[in-house]
């Protein structure tokens, strides 16, 4: 005779787990506890016991969102302090002065172009852009400028004329990169050495930061190698050598290089120029509207105010 077996604490489980006479059993309990009869199936007898019945509740469940704005009473009671604020700041010395004393904090924007759009985090700051190339006197304020949500006083530091940059005017940017990247540069040179042996020796020599690329198309009008960018002093070493010569360590921007030749490619001599003749006509052709636009415009003496307005 077989001995009852018991499955244990069959946890939770959905219908078409279970065979079907124990599934109808399981899912037909009304209430808690030893089902007070046995339940065949093909696997026996089922003394079962239900420990928790089917919740058939449905639930709605939805999503509440809520977009918090600014009363009216909070939009003018930040316009006044504006207000007060520009009316009490004829200069950018009291300007930044009140701005001290309310402990407000002012943000510097060094360059802007009549065009911009944007500066500093402030997007759709057009009419604040405008304001400032249409004021003449460095030193102004503005008058409350509302931008979406914001309220905005500007005060003009600065004005740069239209032209070429002064080495002063830029120093301070360039002169912290330069020193850097030229720091950078004579460390990696005095780690080179003499730069001896071939490419594979010298960056097994020099570390993991070493990298050995090639290029098999480069021609002599390029301005930039792959993986290094703008690079035309290494192009020019690069096609002062021979095949099989190596060249000296050379500085560029983006790195440090040495430039291995290992083949040359003579250009062919052209028996017949007619198909770029007709090229260099075509593309010149295609810019004479543009370029007779552009002559126009500066013989011409036309200045273009537009941004002043738009």
């Amino acid at each position: 005779m077989d001995q009852p077996k018991a499955a244990g604490d069959l946890g939770w489980f959905g219908k078409g787990k279970m065979v079907e006479p124990f599934e109808n059993a399981a899912f037909g309990a009304s209430t808690t506890g030893v089902i007070n009869r046995l339940v065949e199936s093909q696997f026996g007898f089922h003394i079962i016991k239900v420990t928790e019945t089917v919740n058939n509740s449905i639930f709605d469940i939805a999503t509440s969102k809520r977009i918090i704005t600014p009363s009216e009473t909070t939009r003018n009671k930040a316009f006044r302090k504006a207000d007060f604020f520009a009316s009490s700041s004829s200069n950018y010395a009291e300007f930044t002065e009140n701005a001290a004393k309310d402990s407000l904090k002012y943000f510097l924007q060094k360059t802007l172009s009549k065009n911009d759009r944007n500066f500093n985090e402030v997007d759709n700051a057009r009419q604040v852009i405008q304001w400032v190339f249409k004021e003449e006197d460095t030193g102004g304020v503005s008058d409350v400028i509302e931008l979406d949500n914001n309220y905005i006083i500007a005060s003009l530091t600065k004005i740069t004329e239209e032209g070429t940059a002064t080495l002063a005017d830029v120093k301070s940017q360039l002169e912290p990169k330069v020193k850097k990247n030229e720091k950078k540069a004579d460390i990696i040179v005095e780690k080179l050495g003499k730069a001896e042996g071939s490419l594979e020796e010298l960056k097994s020599n020099y570390g993991n930061d070493a990298n050995i690329y090639t290029s098999s198309d480069l021609k002599i009008s390029a301005n930039s190698l792959p993986t290094v960018g703008f690079a035309p002093i290494a192009i020019g070493a690069a096609f002062s050598l021979e095949p099989g010569q190596k060249s000296n360590i050379v500085r560029e921007e983006n790195g440090i290089l040495i430039i291995e030749m290992v083949n040359f490619t003579k250009a062919p001599d052209i028996a017949d120029y007619t198909p770029y003749k007709a090229q260099i006509e075509q593309r010149v052709s295609g810019r004479v509207s543009f370029d007779a636009a552009e002559a126009i415009k500066k013989f011409a003496d036309i200045k273009d105010n537009r941004y002043r307005f738009f």
